[in-house]
């Protein structure tokens, strides 16, 4: 069974709504990212940030590891909860990727990846204000994924979230801004059309990412000849 054909393709059906959104980014982008962005690289050098960085990726370690488990990838889900033991203890809460240095090196999953994988279609693309690019299958995937983190629940859940809850996604927002702003730039700089630019990108970096970086799906596990195919 194949994860979902060429899931470098999306029915667009909003476009019309979607490029109005884009829009609506690029101009919360432009008066609040870039000017908060710009003030994060002021303030902290680069070693430092990336140093968040870090610490913000080994915290989606749980995350990682369940999908690992839910893809049938046994040893790639112990190289996840190798990476997080080694680099929240000698890496100081994961601020020091020690466990890359040493050849343990991070891959990201998550459960858009997992029903990719699965065989669920990516579905309609789709641009969400603030959040951006995403298809159908990776929005209900994000959902999921919120509410089967742990940290998540740590900060209030549903009903109750904290201080330190809306301080960790506000921080998340800034570190994945500025891990992404340089290529975006990049992207809109040499894009005749920015938005079918950032389409295609999208979608052809979700396809590597379902396939963990494989051509084809050859590469996917025996466990899929073993679940129904999901239309």
């Amino acid at each position: 069974m194949s994860p979902a054909g060429d899931v470098t393709q999306a029915p667009d059906p909003f476009e019309p709504v979607n490029r109005a959104s884009l829009q609506v980014n690029l101009a919360i982008e432009k008066v609040i990212f870039r000017p908060v962005n710009t003030v994060y690289r002021t303030i902290f050098p680069a070693p430092v940030r990336t140093g968040l960085a870090n610490a913000y990726a080994n915290s989606r370690s749980p995350i990682i590891f369940v999908n690992d488990i839910l893809q049938g990838q046994p040893q790639r889900a112990g190289r996840t909860l190798l990476r997080f033991i080694i680099n929240s203890t000698v890496g100081v809460g994961g601020l020091l990727d020690v466990a890359a240095a040493n050849g343990i090196h991070r891959h990201s999953e998550d459960f858009g990846q997992t029903l990719g994988v699965w065989g669920v279609k990516n579905g309609p693309y789709l641009v969400l204000p603030i959040l951006g690019p995403t298809t159908f299958r990776d929005g209900v995937g994000s959902a999921v994924d919120i509410i089967t983190d742990p940290l998540f629940w740590l900060f209030g859940g549903i009903d109750d979230t904290t201080t330190e809850g809306w301080a960790y996604t506000g921080a998340a927002m800034v570190i994945g801004f500025d891990t992404g702003r340089d290529d975006l730039e990049e992207l809109q700089r040499t894009s005749i059309d920015f938005y079918a630019a950032l389409r295609s990108a999208y979608l052809q970096h979700r396809q590597s990412e379902v396939l963990n970086g494989a051509s084809d799906a050859a590469a996917l596990p025996d466990i899929l000849d073993t679940l129904p195919p999901i239309e």
